[in-house]
Order: structure tokens, then sequence, then C-alpha cells
């Protein structure tokens, strides 16, 4: 079954709380030895990203958000992966989501602030050949 797509003409893209709180997934595991070095190595090639986001959301968008939620043919209560334009640093890019947690809504005046906690399955890393294009050599 394909992900839910996030429905971007209606509900804004996923914006992070914090752009101090992004931090890479662990894909590394590590054996302390009794000399000289631990050892560490790769446990597999790709990981999840936590990722904390924050949805601004007028009163009718949070009523569609909801209704969105707890659809069990969309997010169902969190628990479906959805695709959803999500903010990597320079810019919004497509990728997988998924609630790890139930959502936090505040009302401040007329608009809800919808926090929550995604995990993000590639997230955007500008390739090799976009570094260099960009930074000459920086990657040999």
């Amino acid at each position: 079954m394909a992900n839910f797509q996030w429905p971007t003409a209606y509900l804004p893209p996923w914006s992070l709380k914090s752009a101090l709180k992004i931090t890479p997934p662990n894909v590394l595991a590590r054996t302390d030895m009794e000399a000289p070095k631990a050892r560490v190595r790769r446990r597999w090639t790709d990981g999840l990203w936590p990722y904390p986001a924050a949805l601004p959301l007028s009163l009718g968008q949070f009523e569609l958000f909801k209704a969105i939620y707890a659809d069990p043919d969309a997010l169902d209560q969190g628990a479906n992966w959805f695709d959803a334009p999500i903010y990597y640093g320079e810019g919004y890019a497509a990728a997988a989501c998924r609630f790890v947690s139930p959502y936090d809504a505040t009302l401040r005046g007329v608009t809800w602030t919808v926090a929550v906690n995604l995990e993000v399955e590639d997230l955007k890393v500008l390739t090799k050949a976009e570094v260099n294009a960009r930074w000459a050599g920086a990657i040999p």
C-alpha cells in the first residue's frame, strides 16, 4: 500500500520546532575493548531521523488535520507512514514520515500550533556531487 500523501494544497509543510534540534540517526555500533581503542563499525547504512516538528494551523486547518490523523486510510492515529514536504536546512524535500507519539496542540488566539515528534526516512542530505559542485573538492 502506498503512503498517504500530505495534502499540501490545504495544510502547510512540516518545519522543525528548533533548527538546533535536528540529530542524524545513530547507525554505529561501538564495542569497548580492553586495549587500546574501542571498535566502531556501521550497523546499517540508513536510519530514521528523529524530527521534532511544529505545524501552525488555522481553526479550519486544525479540523482537517484532526480528521486526517484519525482516518484509518490516512494517518490512522499516527501509525501509518505518510509522504510530506520536510524542512531539511535549505528548503523542503519530500520524505516518508511517521508519528513517534501523539501530537500536542496549543491554541493561541485563532492559530493552533501542532507539535509532534516524527521519524523521517531518508531526510534530504546533499550528495557528493552536489557538495563538490558547490565546494570544489570538499569530498574527495
